[in-house]
C-alpha cells in the first residue's frame, strides 16, 4: 500500500501546519499561526492541519509549498479550492525517510523567508482595526527549489523531470508574462 498524507496528519493534532485554502500561483503553508501577535481574527482562509512531530510538521511544511506539490495541485484538483483532500491524497511516505532531517533544516530557511518578506497590512473597519500578515512564497523560489530538488532525489525524478517541476508554470507563477509580451 502506498503511503499518503492522510497517513501520517490525521494522528494527531499537536503540531499544525496553516495552509490558506485560496492559492493562486503559489501553496502557502506554514508552522506558525500566521496572524500570530497580530490585531487580526484569523482569516477562515486559512485551515490546519495536525501532525505527530515537530519533524513531520516541518517536512510536511516543505512538501505542501513545494512546486511539485503545486503542480499536483493543479492536476488533480480544480484549480481554485485548496482543502484537506489535496493534502491528503498526496502520495509520500517522506516522512519516514532520512530525508526528513533535510526537510526541517529547509523548512526553519523557508518560514525565516517568509517572516522577513512578509507585508502587514492594516485595515479599518467601523468595528475596529485589523492588522494582518500576507505571504508572498514568489520571494522564497530559491529555498523552494532546494526543497524540490530534495524530493526529486527521494522520488529518483530526472533532471528533465526535476527541471519541469521546477520550471512548471514558471512565467506565471514569477509574475513575468506581461514582461516577455511587453518586450
Amino acid at each position: 500500500m502506498r503511503e499518503t498524507v492522510e497517513m501520517i496528519v490525521r494522528k494527531s493534532p499537536m503540531h499544525p501546519v496553516f495552509f490558506h485554502d485560496g492559492p493562486t500561483y503559489w501553496i502557502r503553508a506554514m508552522s506558525f499561526d500566521p496572524n500570530a501577535g497580530y490585531r487580526s481574527i484569523r482569516s477562515n482562509h486559512y485551515k490546519a492541519v495536525g501532525t505527530a512531530s515537530a519533524d513531520t510538521r516541518s517536512a510536511l511544511t516543505c512538501v505542501l509549498n513545494s512546486s511539485l506539490f503545486y503542480m499536483y495541485f493543479k492536476t488533480f484538483s480544480n484549480c481554485r479550492d485548496f482543502s484537506t483532500g489535496e493534502i491528503f491524497a498526496f502520495p509520500i511516505g517522506v516522512f519516514r525517510s532520512p530525508t526528513v532531517g533535510t526537510l526541517c533544516l529547509l523548512a526553519d530557511k523557508l518560514l525565516e523567508r517568509y517572516r522577513q518578506t512578509r507585508e502587514v497590512k492594516q485595515r479599518h473597519y467601523p468595528s475596529g482595526d485589523v492588522e494582518y500578515c500576507e505571504y508572498y512564497p514568489v520571494h522564497s523560489k530559491p529555498i523552494i527549489d532546494e526543497i524540490d530538488r530534495v524530493l526529486a532525489r527521494y522520488y529518483g525524478f530526472t533532471e528533465e523531470e526535476l527541471d519541469f517541476i521546477i520550471n512548471y508554470d514558471i512565467k506565471y507563477r514569477m509574475g513575468k508574462a506581461g514582461e516577455e509580451e511587453e518586450a
